[in-house]
């Protein structure tokens, strides 16, 4: 800054802090070439200020005889794109022989005569008019011409700068062009500030600086001498393009929790950075289990199937880094399933099925969404979902089959028997007994046995037949026309249905054979006894005899001398003397009889026989006229028994009688013993013998 002083007394301040240095910024003259004081003398001195001391020169002068009159100050702004302005002076008015002037401050120069037009710096300029009188006094004033600086600076600072962070850092590192500034004074300072996300202020050109991620604007002050200002901004966008990082774990495989649906399971952390500060971790889980949140995930309940966790690292810049794991649950807990006791039921009455109500069974899982399904196999089928409810049952065994299935599609199974009997006996009815008879000349009779009806409750009754009595067979369905024998033939009925269950009944078929035997006999028979004996061994013809049955049989009796009985044909016999009668009997199997008879006579032709003994001669017993003999028994016989001994004594002595005689008393002479065996059949055989009683007594 320089500084102008009017000339009263000349005096000198020199203060010094510190070393001497502002003699080098003192112009002349030489303080040393004068002599003080010096009239009409004006002199500039500039004023000096440095932290090292202070420097002022002033004058002054006593001479008072001339005058001038300075004109009133100027002010002025500097000409356009100058840093002065061209002024016409007005003039002084003076008295005195010369006038002249100088001019010090911001501009400097001297002269004569009026100042005119002139160029003067910015600044203050003092003109000192200086009259000099005839008498060489001087008269000096002043004036001030005050050049101000208004035009203000101009600067130019370029474009905005966008650039990307350095690489690992989360800045950038820019070196920023140099801005164009000037002013139409020299003198002007450059000076900046920079706000938002990076801060800092300082003069002229900024340089290499470090920028934060953001906008950081510049605002850039170009400020004259005059202190007048231009600003211009330019805005730093440093942009962060560098993405975070993200390092994922593998994907977890995990069952659910035992009775559970789902698994509870601690998610490891990720690993995540940014070359800047401030990245912040966020997920979202999509799939069968939904959710989001920021952070680490840590521990979470997942249901079954495959959760994906989609995590995003978002840094300040709002670059991402993504990556996901998948959790999968599996459902490896198998469904429960609780059966109730297998059923045993009979049919409905009249009716070849039951119709049952099955009990609901128990089914669960750790899940929900289990599903219950069935097939029934065996006598009755069908399948289906859910509770079997209400069905009609087959006879026989029929097997439910359960099985759940849970959404993970295991599954539970279990099987429940259902029995059902039949234990209503199929219905049968018989028709009367039948009695016939025999086909003529036949031993049997061909019957058209009626139908029996039958039915059951079920469909597949069989009808099967036994015959057992005189005619035996089986068979199965109706018995048709079918031949009998003589006699009662039961059929037995039996009506067995599909369980085994029959029902029975019986008809009796009686054949009657009312047809008689035939029977052809021979003649009668006529035979004398055999030779010695009594009798006659004959052989009797066989009688012819037939009937329509066979099963006939021959019968007879004797009857008369000879008596038996027999069956079949006679044969041979040994008949007695007399008639005897064969009684035929032909009797078939019914009963019915066929008769005849022959009469067999065996007549006695054969006389008996007789031996007698040899006569005899006896004296009469001693003392007596007579003689007591004992007869020998004679010998006598016949081809029949009942032969009969008589016997008639004539001569001396006389007597008869049956028998042997004995011991008889016999008188003296001879008696004839006439002896005659008469056999049954009245044949007779006669001796004699003579017995001859002598007396010898004298």
């Amino acid at each position: 800054m320089e500084k102008y002083f009017t000339p009263v007394k000349i005096w000198i301040l020199f203060l010094l802090v510190g070393s001497p240095v502002l003699g080098a910024f003192w112009s002349s003259p030489d303080l040393k070439s004068f002599s003080y004081p010096q009239p009409s003398e004006n002199y500039t001195a500039p004023w000096y200020e440095s932290p090292k001391g202070i420097f002022a020169l002033g004058f002054n002068d006593n001479t008072e005889n001339a005058t001038v009159t300075a004109p009133a100050d100027v002010q002025k702004r500097t000409d356009s794109g100058k840093c002065s302005a061209s002024i016409n002076i007005p003039e002084a008015s003076f008295t005195g022989n010369s006038l002249t002037w100088s001019m010090s401050g911001a501009t400097s120069d001297s002269g004569t005569g009026q100042v005119g037009t002139h160029t003067f710096e910015k600044g203050v300029t003092t003109i000192v008019f200086t009259s000099i009188g005839d008498n060489s006094s001087t008269d000096q004033d002043s004036m001030t011409v005050t050049i101000k600086d208004e035009e203000a600076p101009e600067i130019n600072v370029g474009s905005n700068i966008s650039k990307n962070t350095d690489n690992g850092k989360c800045t950038a590192s820019i070196a920023i062009p140099n801005v164009s500034f000037s002013d139409n004074c020299s003198g002007e300072t450059l000076s900046w500030t920079m706000t938002g996300v990076t801060s800092g202020n300082g003069t002229g050109q900024v340089g290499t600086k470090t920028f934060s991620i953001g906008k950081t604007t510049i605002n850039y002050t170009v400020t004259d001498a005059a202190g007048l200002k231009a600003s211009g901004s330019v805005d730093i966008t440093v942009t962060d393009d560098e993405a975070p990082k993200i390092t994922l774990g593998n994907d977890i495989f995990e069952s659910t929790d035992t009775g559970k649906c789902t698994a509870s399971i601690p998610i490891p952390n990720v690993s995540f950075s940014d070359n800047c500060s401030g990245e912040n971790l966020s997920w979202t889980m999509s799939g069968v289990t939904s959710g989001n949140g920021t952070g680490q995930v840590g521990t979470k309940t997942f249901n079954i199937g495959k959760t994906t966790i989609n995590y995003t690292v978002t840094d300040a810049a709002g670059l991402k880094a993504s990556g996901s794991v998948d959790i999968t649950i599996t459902d490896n807990e198998a469904p429960k399933i609780t059966l109730g006791n297998d059923i045993f039921e009979s049919t409905d009455t009249e009716k070849c099925t039951a119709s049952i109500a099955i009990p609901n069974v128990s089914f669960s899982d750790n899940c929900s969404g289990e599903t219950l399904s069935w097939t029934m196999t065996g006598v009755t089928s069908g399948n289906g979902t859910g509770q079997v409810g209400t069905k009609t049952f087959n006879i026989g065994k029929t097997t439910i089959n359960y099985t759940v299935t849970d959404t993970a599609g295991l599954t539970a199974s279990g099987a429940v028997e259902i029995t059902v009997t039949d234990d209503e006996s199929p219905e049968i009815t018989l028709g009367n007994d039948i009695f016939e008879s025999t086909d003529s000349g036949q031993c049997t009779a061909s019957i058209a046995i009626p139908n029996v009806s039958f039915s059951d409750n079920c469909s597949g009754e069989t009808l099967s037949w036994t015959m057992t009595g005189v005619t035996s067979g089986n068979g199965t369905g109706q018995v048709g026309t079918k031949t009998f024998s003589i006699g009662k033939t039961t059929i037995n009925y039996t009506v067995t249905d599909a369980a085994g269950l029959t029902a029975s009944g019986a008809v009796d078929i009686t054949v009657t054979d009312n047809e008689a035997p035939k029977i052809t006999l021979g003649n009668d028979i006529f035979e004398s006894t055999d030779t010695g004996q009594c009798t006659a061994s004959i052989a009797i013809p066989n009688v012819s005899f037939s009937d329509n049955c066979s099963g006939e049989t021959l019968s007879w009796t004797m009857s008369g001398v000879t008596s038996g009985n027999g069956t079949g044909q006679v044969g041979t016999k040994t008949f007695s003397i007399g008639k005897t009668t064969i009684s035929y009997t032909v009797t078939d199997a019914a009963g019915l009889t066929a008769s005849g008879a022959v009469d067999i006579t065996v007549t006695d032709n054969e006389a008996p026989k007789i031996t007698l003994g040899n006569d005899i001669f006896e004296s009469t017993d001693t003392g007596k006229c007579t003689a007591s003999i004992a007869i020998p028994n004679v010998s006598f016989s016949d081809n029949c028994s009942g032969e009969i001994l008589s016997w008639t004594m004539s001569g001396v002595t006389s007597g008869n009688g049956t028998g042997q005689i004995g011991t008889k008393t016999f008188s003296i002479g001879k008696t004839t013993i006439n002896y005659t065996v008469t056999d049954a059949a009245g044949l007779k055989a006669s001796g004699a013998v003579e017995i001859t009683v002598t007396d010898d007594e004298a």
